[in-house]
């Protein structure tokens, strides 16, 4: 008898710890939904796809679960070395093409110098500018010296 119990106490905890398929990032066979930011461009940067940030340096790859679905992906925040010194740009947001997360799958999202990008509000506030990365940056950085 006090064998069944020690069994039965096993198999309580295996089951516990088992994934109920409630989480939205895996699908019906386990499989996580993930995505993959390659930071291919010469910034820092602070990237977002719904709620999950990214903090990566120029050259980094790095994979999170996501939940699937379409989204933007927006550059919150952009960390710029210049030969004036390091340019911190956080008050400004800028805004990807739409990246599609699949069920069950790794998708790969590189940015480059030449990702497309619309800064919200502009420099200044008066508009949104789209452009390169590198051209809408570099354009930051002369605007705000």
């Amino acid at each position: 008898m006090k064998h069944f119990f020690i069994a039965l106490i096993a198999i309580a905890l295996v089951l516990t710890a088992c994934d109920n398929g409630t989480n939205p990032a895996n699908n019906n066979d386990g499989a996580k939904t993930t995505l993959t930011i390659g930071n291919l461009s010469f910034l820092g940067l602070v990237f977002s796809y719904g709620s999950v940030d990214f903090v990566m340096g120029w050259g980094e790859d790095l994979t999170k679960v996501v939940s699937a679905g379409s989204r933007y992906g927006y550059i919150t925040g952009l960390y710029i070395t210049s030969r004036d010194g390091i340019y911190t740009l956080d008050d400004y947001t800028f805004k990807t093409d739409l990246i599609t997360c699949e069920e069950g799958k790794n998708t790969i999202f590189n940015i480059t110098n030449n990702t497309v990008v619309t800064l919200i509000g502009g420099y200044d506030g008066s508009g949104d500018i789209t452009g390169t990365l590198k051209d809408v940056s570099d354009n930051l950085v002369d605007f705000l010296d």
